[in-house]
């Protein structure tokens, strides 16, 4: 299946999904295995078609249901094929897409795109791959996402928001695996328990981690749990022995920054988790084709429940 859905570009997309009922039947193939099983009690025999051939009936509880039951795509007026187009898009633009952006692409409402790109978002943020343990080399570092003083009209300005002050600006911490995959949260300060502990529950032992000279890691070399290397940049040191560095986790930063400047324009604090988690899922699917990401997070979309 990988091969033949690992398309070149939109145009072999849709080719592959034409209409509805192509869609449908794929979504179908990836959430049953082409054997629809009830949704409400898990009978797989005597299944049968309504003539709509959206709805499928259960012999065994007499309910009706849908490929889309439990999903993201449940209770939504969007169509489905709509829903195929706006995650391929999303996923495969590496700065993200905006709502106006998505609207335009789909013929609907900005709202409505926004909605759609909020669920997708959702559905990112819990992904699986947050739940993995980081081994090896890992840099860990610190970032402000918010708007710049200077570019703020004179009436809009906030005092005393330089450095590391949090009064325009929300601090994301993330750990990154060198040659592997970032976790980032969002935190209301930077609190130094609160990363060292970050850092000891998605680091496995004995790792090598490298930070900068930031006093909050402090604390972090142990000869039971991590080696500990401080980059200090006050200094103009950027690497120790060529190998431990942080420029990776701070290009990833660059990453985040370009996304929310150029694509998003402004992120309201409320959502900022949503969109740092959408840039790491952007940069752990990296090696990824557009086909075989576009599939993954599909498949994401039908496993994940959402409230």
């Amino acid at each position: 299946m990988e091969n033949k859905y690992n398309f070149k570009g939109f145009i072999s997309f849709l080719k592959i999904f034409k209409d509805e009922q192509t869609c449908r039947e794929f979504l179908e193939h990836l959430r049953w295995g082409g054997k629809p099983v009830c949704v409400n009690c898990g009978n797989s025999e005597k299944i049968y078609r309504l003539k709509s051939e959206r709805t499928l009936k259960c012999s065994k509880c007499d309910r009706n249901f849908r490929v889309t039951n439990g999903t993201v795509f449940h209770s939504t007026h969007i169509s489905l094929q709509n829903w195929f187009i706006a995650i391929y898009l999303f996923s495969s633009n590496k700065n993200g897409l905006s709502s106006c952006q998505l609207a335009k692409h789909l013929e609907i409402t900005q709202p409505n795109a926004w909605y759609v790109l909020d669920r997708i978002r959702n559905v990112m943020d819990k992904s699986k791959q947050f739940d993995e343990i980081l081994e090896g080399i890992i840099e860990a570092d610190e970032s402000y996402i918010g708007g710049k003083n200077k570019n703020r009209h004179w009436d809009k300005k906030f005092k005393y928001s330089q450095g590391r002050s949090v009064v325009d600006k929300k601090p994301v911490f993330g750990i990154l695996q060198r040659n592997g995959m970032v976790k980032v949260w969002t935190l209301d300060k930077l609190d130094g328990v609160e990363m060292k502990t970050i850092i000891r529950t998605n680091v496995v032992k004995k790792s090598i981690v490298c930070t900068d000279e930031y006093r909050v890691y402090r604390g972090l070399k142990n000869k039971k749990r991590f080696k500990h290397y401080v980059i200090d940049h006050s200094k103009s040191q950027h690497k120790i022995d060529e190998f431990y560095h942080t420029n990776n986790i701070e290009n990833f930063w660059n990453f985040i920054k370009r996304a929310v400047t150029g694509t998003y324009h402004k992120v309201d604090k409320i959502y900022l988790n949503k969109y740092a988690k959408e840039a790491a899922y952007r940069y752990n699917t990296r090696k990824m084709s557009d086909g075989i990401r576009f599939i993954e997070l599909l498949k994401e979309c039908v496993q994940t429940k959402l409230k």
